[in-house]
């Protein structure tokens, strides 16, 4: 048991230095579509069926208090992880009112991704829940079904929203369903 306690601080030391001067844990974990050559951000959403990706995020937030976006940037980042911790402190999801705000970040010029969960997310779900959500988004963007993936993604983290944050009489949709681009 001390030995699974020591781990579970270590990690979550790691976890809170990466995320610097805001003192507080931003859960994320990223992947690549694949180890093709770049994708140019027109290719990349002429694929998506935006429809069906905002229906999606506001059926989940129907279900919870929680807040789901989506972000595509258009430049070339060599880093997702990094772009998607600053993004998310940008657009503001670490002021929601129960902490509970998830951004998935794609980066379709180097074909990088991100999932990044605020501190009431993490608490609930743990490392091995962000783990699966990189798992079952990954083999549809490398399949290049863009929509899909991001669509299992959404549901994934719907889920767990709904379970743990279920919505409240008088919850507001603290953050628009919108896929955000740069």
């Amino acid at each position: 048991m001390a030995a699974f306690l020591a781990v579970a601080a270590a990690r979550a030391a790691v976890v809170q230095a990466a995320v610097g001067e805001l003192n507080r844990a931003i859960n994320t974990f990223h992947d690549s579509f694949t180890n093709q050559s770049n994708m140019k951000p027109a290719d990349f959403l002429s694929r998506l069926d935006e429809k069906r990706i905002i229906a999606a995020i506001a059926e989940a937030e129907r279900r919870s208090s929680g807040e789901i976006c989506v972000y595509i940037s258009h430049r070339k980042r060599r880093d997702a992880l990094e772009f998607a911790r600053a993004r998310f402190k940008k657009l503001g999801m670490t002021r929601t009112r129960h902490r509970n705000a998830v951004l998935i970040y794609l980066a379709p010029l180097t074909r990088q991704f991100a999932v990044v969960g605020d501190t009431g997310v993490h608490e609930k779900c743990g490392e091995d829940f962000w783990n699966q959500v990189v798992a079952v988004m990954r083999p549809g963007l490398q399949a290049e079904k863009f929509t899909e993936a991001i669509l299992e993604g959404i549901r994934k983290i719907g889920e767990l929203l709904a379970q743990y944050f279920p919505r409240d009489p008088g919850d507001k949709n603290e953050i628009a369903d919108q896929i955000i681009r740069d």
